[in-house]
């Protein structure tokens, strides 16, 4: 029925089958960006409206919390793969750039991985314990490696080994896992190579300041002691390595293009539609 519908509507219009294909996607892609705008506005006002909190004062609840990483709050602390740097949280992401159009190119995941432990943030006022399983991390690159394809990407990442150094990063790269190398520089001297590949690098380090937005509960297995998680009814559980300014900022722009770009994607489709 639907398939019929978009026929007559294309047979009244007089509009070609393949423009109004085009048409609704781009509507259908209006339609998401608006949607998201509507949600990080909503985000936005909602990090406003909460309150700073200090840890010895913790209300069981929705808190916000400035502080700083002091370390695991049990057993020992996270080892990024590729940097070795000492950390609670660290993910990494290995990429391949491949063709998205006739003349454009984008960066498509092929590996990652993502590790985390219960740690220990602190105050001016006191510590408390968070677990950050769920969270929703905004972090910024830690560490990138890139990787060039064909015969002389490949004869450059080869020298590249030898020496133990890449020049297009500066850093390090000898201590990559080889399982995950193989991923990143499996082209070698490959004429018929996909595609320049990278790995980028998060990770929350030890002593790093964080915004963290969480759910303060008691913990029954600390003694009744604050424990900041993923709360059973709150949807926003957020730690952060920016300000809550920068952060607020970054949101706003966001807000900006989700709503504006929405709004002119779904108005010059309709332009096209009814003209």
């Amino acid at each position: 029925m639907s398939s019929l519908f978009v026929i007559g509507l294309a047979i009244t219009l007089g509009i070609d089958m393949e423009l109004l294909l085009v048409l609704g996607i781009g509507l259908f892609v209006g339609l998401v960006s608006l949607y998201k705008g509507v949600v990080s506005y909503r985000r936005r006002a909602m990090i406003v409206d909460i309150p700073r909190s200090n840890i010895n004062s913790l209300a069981m609840g929705l808190v916000e919390i400035h502080g700083t990483v002091k370390g695991p709050s049990v057993g020992a602390s996270l080892v990024t793969p590729f940097s070795k740097t000492e950390c609670v949280y660290y993910s990494y992401k290995i990429e391949e750039l491949r063709k998205s159009g006739k003349n454009s190119t984008t960066w498509v995941k092929i590996a990652g991985d993502v590790r985390e432990t219960l740690f220990t943030a602190i105050d001016e006022t006191g510590e408390v314990t968070v677990d950050p399983s769920e969270a929703e991390f905004s972090l910024e690159v830690h560490r990138e490696y890139k990787f060039d394809s064909g015969f002389f990407g490949g004869m450059s990442n080869f020298l590249d080994r030898l020496t133990n150094w890449n020049p297009t990063s500066g850093e390090v790269i000898d201590s990559m896992p080889m399982e995950e190398l193989k991923l990143v520089d499996s082209s070698g001297f490959n004429w018929y190579t996909t595609g320049d590949r990278r790995i980028r690098e998060y990770c929350l380090e030890l002593g790093e300041k964080i915004f963290l937005i969480g759910t303060a509960v008691s913990d029954p297995a600390r003694n009744g002691e604050a424990l900041i998680c993923k709360g059973s009814n709150e949807p926003m559980f957020f730690i952060g390595d920016r300000s809550e300014k920068e952060m607020l900022n970054s949101l706003k722009w966001k807000i900006v293009m989700q709503l504006g770009g929405g709004t002119v994607i779904i108005v010059g489709c309709m332009y096209m539609l009814f003209r």
